[in-house]
């Protein structure tokens, strides 16, 4: 099973070097990101069974420019799992130091470091991403490819951890807008994939 990561098209925030970490209604897609998606649209080969989105606006619009641009007349269906990293009081803010020390905490294993008071840890956004890659596994045959339009670092994160328990080099840590990451997954690796996941829940 290939499931194709896909952050979406360049927003109105992203333009604005802000974070967004909301369901924002005016936050949707520049020239530029709708351009992003029709190229990935263009560029993923092979026949996709699935197309899942973030419920944030920005996602869900990519999801819809890539769908329309595919010939599988697929519906997207939303996923609350693959929602963007809730920033918590640094939400809407501009370069604030405080994120990327926390970030970096996050990069080097710190699982419970998280952004403020209120926004969410490392634990907590990879035991929703691992719930959703599970769940996979009893829907779709191992020949399916699935799209799934999420959010830059919670897709870096994903992604950094996969490869570790597979044992694979990660490309880049940062993933920019449009940009697409592809985890190739066998029945097998289902057990792995349960595994850190209860790792990540303290289970084991």
């Amino acid at each position: 099973m290939i499931i194709t990561l896909v952050r979406h098209g360049e927003s109105m925030s992203n333009a604005k070097q802000i974070l967004a970490s909301e369901h924002d209604s005016k936050n949707g897609l520049t020239d530029e990101g709708v351009n992003q998606i029709e190229i990935v649209a263009k560029d993923i080969t092979g026949d996709v069974d699935a197309i899942y989105t973030s419920p944030y606006l920005r996602c869900r619009l990519s999801a819809a420019v890539f769908a329309r641009c595919r010939m599988e007349e697929i519906s997207p269906i939303v996923d609350d799992r693959l929602r963007g990293v809730d920033y918590g009081k640094y939400t809407d803010v501009k370069d604030h130091p405080m994120v990327g020390a926390v970030a970096l905490r996050q990069i080097g294993g710190d699982l419970d470091a998280r952004f403020g008071d209120y926004g969410e840890s490392k634990r907590e956004i990879l035991s929703r991403l691992y719930s959703f890659l599970i769940d996979q596994f009893g829907i779709y045959k191992p020949d399916n490819q699935l799209v799934a339009f999420s959010h830059g670092r919670a897709i870096s994160m994903l992604e950094k951890s996969v490869h570790n328990i597979k044992n694979l080099d990660a490309e880049r840590i940062h993933t920019g807008n449009g940009v697409v990451k592809r985890l190739q997954f066998d029945p097998n690796d289902l057990y792995d994939l349960i595994d850190e996941y209860n790792h990540i829940n303290g289970r084991g």
